[in-house]
């Protein structure tokens, strides 16, 4: 039998061969994992407090919104100039105002974009400052102030708090960015677009102190939720739901969809009250 010589004496081969490949078996290696999120996995289906509905299917709208019209919903639409959008050359596109009668659910063209009705923010100079992060945009409601702050002011690193009666605490317990993008009149619903690689949409209520999501049945197809709107009466939210597959430039095109409130939001108006600053 062979042997070999090392610090602790004689010892046989082919223990020696075993502790190598042992050995070598035990390093540490790079953990690839993703960090499981388990505040998507614990959102509450947003049936429980709203009803929803597709109301276009072209794969080819974005940016909807909310005017002085009730019952309509205004977006826009774009015309490609070939089947293949990655084809196309983007300035070759029409791209058209349209709106939608919510009580007909009929598509009309419109001569030109309506003024958009929207609860204002206050300024990002008269909101607090956390740490490092500089803040982006918020809201004063019934419920608190509600605002969102990133590093150096990045929306990228975007991060939602809730300051109320002295106490403030991240809003959005999640490990992702998170994006305040819409507020019914008195801060019961927010509207968050979380996870800037995969966005989904979130919905607070306030009044519950929950978070709400649409389910996703069908993981291994691609889902994106964006440009989310709450109208200003508080009854509707629109959400861009988007398979990825078409683009104008950086902005993905997609279906609009539209959630109905159970209980509308028609308390008093967020606002820009004072100064919020430390």
């Amino acid at each position: 039998m062979a042997y070999f010589l090392t610090m602790n004496g004689l010892i046989p081969a082919f223990v020696s061969i075993f502790l190598l490949l042992f050995g070598c078996s035990r390093r540490p290696s790079k953990d690839t994992r993703e960090i499981p999120d388990y505040f998507v996995r614990n959102l509450a289906d947003v049936g429980e407090i709203a009803s929803i509905r597709q109301l276009t299917d072209k794969m080819s709208d974005f940016f909807p919104y909310f005017d002085n019209t009730p019952n309509r919903i205004c977006f826009t639409r774009v015309f490609k100039s070939k089947p293949d959008y990655a084809a196309a050359d983007p300035a070759d596109n029409e791209v058209k105002p349209l709106f939608i009668d919510l009580a007909s659910n009929d598509i009309f063209m419109a001569d030109s974009w309506p003024e958009q009705v929207e609860i204002i923010s206050i300024q990002n100079d008269m909101l607090p400052k956390v740490g490092d992060e500089l803040p982006i945009t918020g809201y004063s409601t019934e419920y608190g102030l509600f605002f969102s702050a990133g590093q150096q002011g990045s929306e990228r690193n975007s991060t939602i708090y809730l300051s109320r009666e002295g106490t403030l605490k991240q809003l959005i317990p999640g490990h992702k960015a998170a994006y305040l993008e819409s507020i019914s009149p008195s801060g019961r619903y927010i509207a968050i677009t979380y996870d800037p690689k995969s966005p989904r949409l979130v919905i607070y209520d306030s009044a519950a102190d929950r978070f709400y999501g649409i389910p996703r049945s069908d993981t291994s197809t691609a889902q994106y939720e964006i440009m989310p709107v709450i109208s200003n009466d508080g009854k509707y939210l629109a959400v861009v739901i988007s398979d990825g597959s078409s683009r104008l430039n950086d902005n993905l095109l997609g279906n609009i969809w539209l959630l109905e409130f159970k209980q509308p939001d028609s308390g008093g108006k967020a606002v820009a009250a004072k100064d919020h600053r430390g």
